[in-house]
């Protein structure tokens, strides 16, 4: 499948497609890791350099098998192995053999498969190819014109690429329209069926992106309709100088057309306003974001609580005084240390508490505290057993929890 990144924006480009020309698409197949990538190649290989091949290497015989689970294989470390057999073997080893690649005329990118290939060579394996069954007459033309605008471009027959969007107006820039239209096409497109021109497409706003307003002296919000949920978040302490209001909006860009987010200055909550207060405990940023909303007409259907690290302590005042108001509270490798108030808050509201972690994101004196949340989550151990909610690298268990949004 496509990356999340880019799942917002094509969600749009498909929504735009289907109002305007009456047909909808149905996405088909693509993959996001080489993991998939090697995956689907293991099970088309020939008996002959399969389980029963002669030649096999004794250490990978047993990881063709399609009964163990390509996620095992990875985390038992011997994937490497399998990936390097898979990618010495020639097209012909495959059942039915790999394809072709086409040869575009275009010199940007050398090789287009149909299907897939090698896993260092298909760009399926970097989560950036969306296929469809097909494409209509009257589906192609509006994507030819339209997908540009959204970041993508035609791949092949029935297929979109993900460029980026800000990077379609980079390759717009350097290489031309017709070139960087073209560059997965076995033939370039007709300068007849490019209407679309290079300045709306180096001018386009981004369809997805939300609007961004203060909320007051405590934090901003991200805002993208007034009928969708609401998450709000408090960050963690500064890294490299950088505050977490500036660090954590990145991280949220594939939630943006599916949230209103509202995110916290710093992990303080220090005021942006010369003389203003400090918010120690999150409760008069949250009593303005409420007032904020309320100024606006604003009613979330539902909210979101989401503490990431430093942001431990600023979340506790709205899940003390307004604990009522969250349908779900993500804890996200926040600091603890001896503090049981945070164990005892997912003891005391099981259903609506998800953490993520790392084995030293509690902070000195934290593991036990993080192991009784794990505990009282019902989570597997050890930690690498789990693979939805630990991960090896702080800032990275944001990725694990916002996947889960």
């Amino acid at each position: 499948m496509i990356t999340i990144a880019a799942l917002s924006l094509l969600n749009a480009l498909t929504t735009s497609m289907e109002k305007t020309t009456g047909e909808a698409m149905q996405l088909s197949s693509g993959y996001m890791s080489k993991y998939e990538m090697v995956d689907s190649l293991r099970k088309t290989l020939r008996p002959d350099f399969g389980l029963t091949g002669t030649t096999v290497p004794a250490n990978v015989k047993e990881l063709l098998d399609p009964a163990v689970n390509i996620k095992s294989i990875v985390e038992a470390g011997t994937f490497p192995a399998l990936e390097e057999y898979i990618e010495s073997l020639e097209d012909g080893s495959f059942d039915p053999p790999l394809a072709q690649p086409y040869a575009p005329e275009t010199d940007i990118h050398l090789y287009v498969y149909p299907v897939p290939s090698k896993p260092s060579k298909d760009p399926r394996r970097y989560g950036r190819l969306a296929v469809f069954p097909t494409f209509t007459i009257d589906q192609k033309e509006f994507l030819i014109n339209n997908a540009p605008l959204y970041g993508f471009v035609l791949y092949g027959d029935s297929g979109l690429y993900f460029i980026g969007f800000n990077e379609m107006k980079v390759q717009i820039a350097e290489n031309g329209l017709t070139d960087t239209l073209s560059q997965f096409q076995k033939q370039p497109i007709p300068l007849t069926s490019i209407l679309v021109t290079e300045e709306a497409i180096l001018t386009a706003t981004n369809p997805v992106a939300p609007t961004t307003e203060s909320t007051g002296q405590y934090g901003t919000m991200y805002f993208s309709g007034a009928e969708k949920p609401l998450i709000v978040v408090y960050g963690g302490i500064d890294v490299a100088g950088v505050k977490s209001g500036a660090y954590m909006p990145p991280l949220f860009q594939s939630l943006y057309s599916k949230y209103n987010i509202w995110i916290a200055n710093d992990s303080g909550v220090n005021s942006s306003v010369s003389g203003g207060s400090k918010d120690s405990n999150g409760s008069k940023s949250y009593q303005e974001l409420n007032q904020w909303l309320a100024n606006k007409g604003i009613a979330p259907p539902s909210r979101i609580l989401y503490a990431f690290s430093g942001g431990y302590k600023t979340a506790k005042g709205p899940a003390t005084s307004n604990n009522s108001d969250f349908s779900r509270v993500c804890l996200v490798d926040i600091w603890m240390g001896a503090s049981t108030w945070w164990p005892n808050y997912a003891k005391s509201n099981t259903a609506k508490v998800s953490y993520f972690y790392t084995s030293f994101g509690a902070g000195e004196g934290g593991a036990p505290q993080r192991d009784s949340i794990i505990s009282t989550l019902g989570y597997p151990t050890p930690f690498s057993a789990d693979t939805t909610h630990y991960d090896t690298k702080h800032m990275d268990t944001n990725n694990k929890a916002i996947a889960t949004l």
